[in-house]
């Protein structure tokens, strides 16, 4: 499954993958941080919407090593910036390797200094306090959609929380509710 947390400039993926072209085989969950085309309104007022979610900005491989222990983070790295739609090389850092939910925890913390050390996008922009605020409101979310894409693949650590499913059930039992009280 493929997650998708789309604010008013930026999204979230989050996917599951597999590096089979690497040896040892690296398999986890990317997290990419990628830019929301802005495009002019169309049709009427309830018409729906195009939403582009494609230039990336950031991307963390929180992988493991397929020949170690689950919770090795033996291939974990990220790109801290990209040459259109490609990575720039793989960088490592002792965070990732030690605790990958408190590394990424921080990186989303900071939306500004994760697009100053892109370089693709002025951190100074209008947009990007709140742009801030609410990507810093949705980690708790984000990191069970990684738990999750974790505990699909076998990197069965933790079971994910029930958190995302809890609201999404609540919230449907409510619209139910409401539905049939009309």
């Amino acid at each position: 499954m493929i997650f998708a947390y789309v604010f008013e400039r930026i999204a979230v993926v989050v996917m599951p993958v597999r590096v089979t072209n690497r040896d040892p085989q690296e398999i986890g969950a990317r997290v990419e941080i990628r830019l929301r085309d802005v495009e002019p309104r169309r049709g009427g007022w309830g018409a729906a919407q195009r939403m582009v979610i494609d230039r990336p900005i950031f991307r963390a491989d929180l992988f493991d090593q397929v020949d170690k222990a689950p919770g090795n983070w033996g291939g974990a790295h990220y790109h801290p910036t990209f040459d259109d739609i490609e990575p720039i090389g793989r960088f490592f850092h002792d965070g990732l390797t030690a605790d990958p939910e408190a590394w990424l925890t921080a990186e989303l913390s900071d939306l500004p200094a994760v697009l100053r050390r892109s370089g693709l996008v002025d951190a100074d922009e209008p947009w990007v306090p709140a742009e801030a605020v609410a990507l810093r409101e949705a980690i708790p979310v984000i990191l069970d959609a990684i738990r999750s894409t974790w505990w699909s693949l076998g990197i069965r650590l933790d079971p994910p929380s029930s958190g995302w499913k809890t609201r999404i059930t609540n919230r449907a039992s409510a619209l139910r509710s409401r539905a049939l009280a009309r």
